[in-house]
């Protein structure tokens, strides 16, 4: 049976005959894409969730929690500023129902562990939107760490540069959470996915030290450029670079290892791998019917399917909390200039 068929017939302990409610809070870009998302996906009865009633709005919306969970939701997308995602979680999580957050999954710690206890004591299904975990070519990249291709890895350094006032046209950049720091704004919170997929592929940090500023003209008051170092347990030392400056958009990782190299570009859609063995490079591309919004797509399935199963992500709130973790701490090291321990 084909997923969306799956989802069209929801059963396994969620409410028989009937189609999956979901709520998605917030009304920007990305809760925008996670509803048309969900419905691609099957999902058809959505609710939409804005405290503040203003501006455009989406039929069937509501602007409290209260009466969001009066329409029983089955699940929760967390899609609202970073500042607002632990707060809003826990009320949801109270009531049993499942969630999708955004990342980060906050902008501090504040009220985390107690998000955790819930989202256990309730068994809820949970996931932190790393929809980069998803792309083609870091999954590729996993899997060929895995079998050691490359041999043991020893460095890696990843970046992720864009001019913030062309990411939403027809948006005024200074307005959005990126950069507002009451939002949980700046380029390392709002830029994590490098810091994430980092550890998916090289595991736990284990030391941090990073240096950030706000360097350009752009109008913010949180940094616009991070050099992060991270030591992880395996030994290995990664550099994850981050910038809101860049007019030419940037996205890369390169990975170093004994036996070879690895360098992945997400704007030339390759992967280009380096054996020491043959000396040659071996080029995989990105499919042709792939697009960004695949990564959405894939995630949301395995989320859908987990809820439905009453399963465990492959990416839940502690591999948020632990991303989150990094994160601030290159926050408190560039403040202190100290090297911060994890």
């Amino acid at each position: 049976m084909a997923f969306r068929a799956k989802v069209r017939n929801w059963c396994g302990g969620m409410r028989s005959n009937k189609q999956p409610t979901a709520l998605v809070v917030g009304f920007g870009s990305i809760g925008k894409r996670h509803a048309a998302n969900l419905r691609k996906l099957g999902v058809r009865d959505i609710i939409f969730l804005r405290h503040a009633a203003r501006g455009r709005l989406p039929a069937n919306h509501v602007t409290s929690i209260s009466a969001a969970l009066a329409r029983k939701p089955d699940f929760a997308v967390i899609a609202n500023p970073t500042s607002l995602h632990v707060p809003v979680a826990q009320r949801i999580a109270r009531a049993g129902v499942h969630l999708f957050i955004e990342k980060p999954l906050s902008h501090s710690m504040a009220g985390v562990p107690e998000l955790l206890r819930t989202a256990r004591r309730k068994k809820l299904t949970t996931m932190v939107g790393y929809n980069f975990r998803f792309h083609p070519q870091l999954q590729r990249v996993k899997e060929l760490l895995n079998r050691g291709v490359i041999g043991k890895v020893v460095s890696a350094r990843v970046e992720a540069g864009q001019y913030l006032p062309d990411w939403h046209s027809g948006e005024d950049y200074r307005k959005g959470y990126a950069a507002r720091k009451a939002l949980g704004g700046g380029v390392i919170l709002t830029l994590i996915h490098e810091i994430d997929y980092l550890s998916w592929l090289l595991g736990k940090p284990k030391e941090v030290f990073c240096f950030a500023d706000h360097l350009s003209r752009l109008k913010l008051d949180v940094e616009d450029n991070a050099e992060i170092l991270i030591r992880f347990r395996g030994g290995a030392v990664g550099e994850v670079h981050l910038d809101y400056i860049q007019r030419a958009p940037s996205r890369s990782a390169q990975v170093v290892g004994t036996k070879g190299t690895m360098r992945w570009d997400y704007f030339k859609g390759e992967l280009r791998v380096y054996s020491t063995k043959t000396k040659k490079w071996t080029v995989y591309r990105d499919p042709k019917n792939f697009d960004r919004n695949t990564m959405f797509l894939q995630e949301t399935k395995q989320f859908l399917a987990c809820v439905r199963g009453k399963k465990q992500t492959t990416i839940p709130l502690s591999e948020g909390v632990a991303s989150l973790r990094t994160a601030i701490a290159a926050k408190q090291s560039a403040a202190s200039g100290k090297m911060i321990h994890l």
